[in-house]
């Protein structure tokens, strides 16, 4: 209702010129599909950047938390390690290097069609 009381003049305009009120409305609709494809692939773009900066950052976290020992002069500490240490041919380097944070095409489809529903709902 906002926006279309601040273009009240420009609708007055384009109706006394003959344009029909349904392509008004569907202008309204088009520039508002533009803004909004335009600011979900720079959200898509800078999410996955960000989401692979952090997702190195928390395996590099897991990683430097195993490594920490449990060291002291007493006797009564025992040390387990996880169970998964004796059950895996994969090293902490291996899965370092091979580490990768993507976002899915279907994903991103989702988020297109989703927003889009709420831009038009709204």
């Amino acid at each position: 209702a906002l926006t279309l009381k601040t273009r009240e003049f420009e609708i007055g305009v384009l109706l006394s010129m003959g344009v029909s009120k349904l392509k008004i409305v569907l202008q309204f609709f088009l520039e508002l599909a533009i803004v909004a494809v335009v600011g979900f692939t720079l959200a898509v773009i800078s999410g996955s950047l960000m989401a692979k900066k952090v997702g190195q950052t928390v395996l590099n976290y897991q990683v430097s938390q195993s490594d920490v020992n449990v060291t002291g002069n007493d006797q009564d500490i025992f040390f387990f390690t996880d169970a998964n240490d004796y059950f895996t041919d994969i090293t902490i380097e291996d899965l370092t290097s091979n580490y990768e944070v993507s976002i899915s095409p279907l994903i991103i489809a989702q988020i297109y069609v989703a927003g889009l529903g709420i831009v038009l709902i709204s």
